[in-house]
């Protein structure tokens, strides 16, 4: 509701008791909601129809249950229609007799319910106030057409039950309504013209009819054209769309050699390493069996490799080195395949890469160098990646490097 400035609510159809019944009231907004609504900046509340009428079941909802007070409307019919605002002239030129107008006495709906609603108004107010101002009159005076707006305002408290009531001058106005007109139903058109008469005069919001089925068989050549070039830039933009997508796709793929920097693990870090390793030229072969070797691989031009894969928040570990070099040996002497030890790893993987100081303990260095293993980090291999697809890598030379490699594998005479 607070998103429109203006609201129109039609209420003639309510006149026909059965509808009314069928309303269920409790899809209807709070009237939390229509407090914050009336006491909004700006914009206007208009209703069209008479305010006799009950919503749902319940006796005691009246029609106007939004409105904290209402001038009280009485039952009554006439023709003789005088004093018109002529702000509304060209709405009671469409009616010709009146089944209510207002009198002096006002009633509220809420009772002692006024106060928590008064503290979601404005906190400092402590009291309500309606002004009224008729758009139309019977003969006798009484308007069939209304203006009204509340006021909320913060009236000083009495010292003693003796002290005079305070004067207009010393309320307070703390916050003050939007304006709502009521206006009766239409007699010469129906209430659905009405609607659109008011939004054309009163908003100058012009009301189209809806084209009949057989408009869209008519066209100007100026139109086709136009249409044609609103076909011709969807279709574009359905391609963009699609090549966004694709786009999109391509840039999460390439992503995912990010993970080497900071993953771990045998289902996070262990695939994109040997993915890695093949984008660098290697034919790298998936473990046999899970948690026995990390992968094999063959390298330019023909060099076998052992893999062993580890992440680790902290530094690598002896056992690390250990456990790569008993793979070595086994494949050896259980399948006479001889290999070289790789022992790729992403230690210190929650620290930035280059903040990353003494990633190998002496011990596992020392170890690495006595087994004749090689010990690469997976930031050398992101590097590696970097400088091929720039083609700058020299590949014959990287994997050179790393089998003749025994400890730490020392890359920077190509770059890495």
């Amino acid at each position: 509701m607070s998103d429109h400035d203006v609201i129109i609510i039609n209420v003639a159809p309510f006149e026909d008791e059965e509808f009314c019944r069928s309303i269920n009231i409790d899809t209807l907004p709070s009237v939390e909601d229509f407090t914050r609504h009336l006491f909004s900046e700006d914009g206007e509340m208009l209703v069209i129809g008479s305010p006799h009428f009950q919503l749902g079941n319940n006796p005691y909802r009246p029609g106007q249950w939004w409105a904290p007070i209402m001038p009280i409307c009485k039952r009554a019919e006439g023709e003789v229609i005088c004093n018109v605002d002529e702000d509304y002239a060209f709405y009671f030129r469409n009616v010709k007799r009146w089944s209510f107008h207002t009198t002096t006495e006002t009633y509220s709906l809420f009772g002692n319910y006024v106060q928590p609603l008064l503290r979601l108004i404005h906190p400092a107010a402590n009291d309500l106030q309606l002004y009224t101002r008729g758009l139309a009159k019977t003969r006798f005076g009484e308007a069939i057409g209304f203006e009204m707006r509340f006021e909320a305002v913060r009236i000083p408290e009495r010292l003693s039950p003796y002290s005079p009531p305070p004067t207009s001058s010393e309320c307070q106005v703390v916050r003050a309504s939007r304006q709502i007109v009521w206006l009766p139903a239409p007699t010469e058109i129906t209430d659905t013209e009405a609607v659109g008469l008011v939004l054309a005069e009163r908003y100058k919001v012009a009301s189209r009819r809806q084209p009949p089925g057989w408009a869209s068989s008519f066209a100007l050549p100026s139109q086709v054209t136009a249409s044609q070039e609103v076909q011709r830039i969807q279709n574009e933009i359905r391609q963009q769309e699609s090549a966004l997508k694709q786009a999109e796709q391509d840039s999460e793929n390439e992503a995912r050699f990010v993970a080497l920097l900071y993953e771990q693990g045998q289902d996070a870090l262990e695939p994109i390493v040997r993915e890695s390793l093949r984008q660098l030229g290697a034919r790298v072969d998936e473990p046999k069996v899970a948690g026995r070797e990390d992968g094999r691989l063959v390298a330019p031009p023909g060099n076998n490799g052992m893999l062993e894969i580890k992440g680790r928040t902290g530094t690598l570990k002896l056992a690390d080195v250990r456990q790569l070099d008993q793979w070595v040996r086994d494949a050896a002497i259980d399948e006479r395949w001889d290999s070289k030890g790789i022992l790729i790893a992403s230690v210190l993987c929650g620290v930035e890469p280059k903040l990353r100081r003494d990633p190998y303990p002496k011990n596992c260095v020392e170890a690495a160098e006595r087994f004749g293993l090689c010990l690469l980090s997976t930031h050398q291999i992101f590097r590696a990646l970097q400088l091929l697809q720039e083609s700058k890598l020299d590949t014959a030379a990287f994997w050179s490097k790393v089998f003749s490699t025994a400890g730490v594998c020392n890359l920077t005479e190509i770059g890495i």
